[in-house]
């Protein structure tokens, strides 16, 4: 495994970014400051990173450069002159109202070709309620 940095703007994230775009929100979208996409992006990043737990998340979520938060869709704060991160609170306010299955059945689709016969949506406690 290589340990030297990564040119966050050659990255191609363009496939990953539109599949969590696909995945539902479940928050009213008035005055939503963050899209699901970015919070879900940025919880990846922070994962992939080294975050372990909820808490790690909105630490890491702080680290990461500001032209890759502008590339996971990052809303521009004017007044701050920088992207902005979501705060850990509401990182983890979205992360635990989302059906966590969803996401995870969306990346396994894209990863993994085999999967296409994976359930479509996939309700509260794992239940299908679908082909």
């Amino acid at each position: 495994m290589s340990t030297e940095p990564i040119d966050c703007e050659q990255l191609d994230i363009s496939s990953l970014l539109a599949m969590l775009g696909e995945i539902p929100d479940p928050r009213n979208t008035k005055g939503a400051i963050y899209s699901l996409r970015y919070i879900l992006s940025t919880s990846l990043v922070s994962t992939m990173t080294g975050a372990k737990h909820l808490s790690e998340i909105g630490r890491w979520a702080m680290r990461i450069p500001q032209p890759l938060l502008a590339r996971l869709g990052a809303p521009y704060g004017h007044f701050l002159g920088r992207y902005r991160v979501p705060s850990e609170k509401t990182i983890r306010r979205v992360l635990q109202a989302i059906d966590i299955a969803v996401p995870f059945l969306m990346v396994c689709r894209g990863v993994l070709p085999a999967t296409a016969d994976l359930p479509r949506q996939v309700g509260r406690g794992g239940r299908t309620a679908g082909p």
